[in-house]
């Protein structure tokens, strides 16, 4: 524990340690999904379709002339006839009849999950705070995701931002409705890359603090060596 660079070394590992740990879990939790998991945004239209089951969205707006016009309303998602729509409020884009229609607050996808070989339609929603703030904190931000199976089975997951991570997949499948980035487990990876983070710290000081350790117990082990040790 003498060797200078040794006690820099761990100095440096030491508070660098919990954000690339973080980083890593990130990374790892980004690639397990990607593994078992093809999701495909529906851009060209407001519906999809699953097996014979069809979802679509829809509204009361007229269609729009003006590519800038907005309108608050209520978008109906409907499954095979069948309104299982949540009454909350969106921004409606009343000159797109694409995905562009509910941008922000309300996606269509389809989710391919290799592990078990089946196929649904995913319809993401942001609901809002879950209790009346200023400002509206992300931690109590709901969402809402809606699960259509190629049986007809409706299945629906409501939840906080902070319940994000379990399971993962639904980092991916409210990212298009969270109006900021977003990360699995925290959102450290999200923010706009500066020289001082994360260049600076973590990786470059926690590179340089494990290089020091390396290196500070090879001069240890040197000096330590024994005759018998040669």
């Amino acid at each position: 524990m003498k060797n200078r660079l040794f006690i820099l070394g761990v100095l440096l590992i030491g508070i660098s340690a919990y954000p690339l740990i973080l980083m890593a879990r990130e990374i790892a939790t980004d690639r397990a999904v990607d593994a078992r998991y093809t999701i495909e945004p529906v851009f060209g239209a407001l519906q999809a379709r699953v097996q014979e089951h069809l979802v679509r969205l829809e509204d009361d707006q007229p269609t729009s002339a003006n590519p800038e016009e907005r309108v608050e309303g209520v978008v109906r998602i409907v499954v095979d006839g069948r309104d299982v729509s949540s009454g909350a409020k969106v921004r409606i884009r009343p000159y797109f009849q694409d995905a562009n229609r509910y941008h922000g607050d309300v996606a269509l996808m389809t989710i391919l999950d290799h592990e078990s070989g089946t196929t649904r339609i995913a319809v993401s929603q942001h609901l809002g705070p879950s209790v009346i703030a200023i400002p509206p904190w992300r931690s109590i931000q709901r969402y809402r995701v809606l699960f259509v199976s190629s049986n007809g089975a409706i299945d629906e997951d409501l939840f906080n931002y902070d319940e994000r991570d379990s399971p993962p997949i639904r980092v991916r499948l409210i990212a298009p409705v969270v109006p900021h980035p977003i990360g699995y487990h925290s959102d450290l990876m999200q923010v706009w890359p500066t020289l001082w983070y994360p260049l600076l710290y973590p990786w470059l000081s926690g590179l340089i603090g494990f290089v020091l350790t390396v290196r500070g117990i090879v001069i240890v082990r040197t000096r330590n060596r024994t005759p018998r040790d040669a």
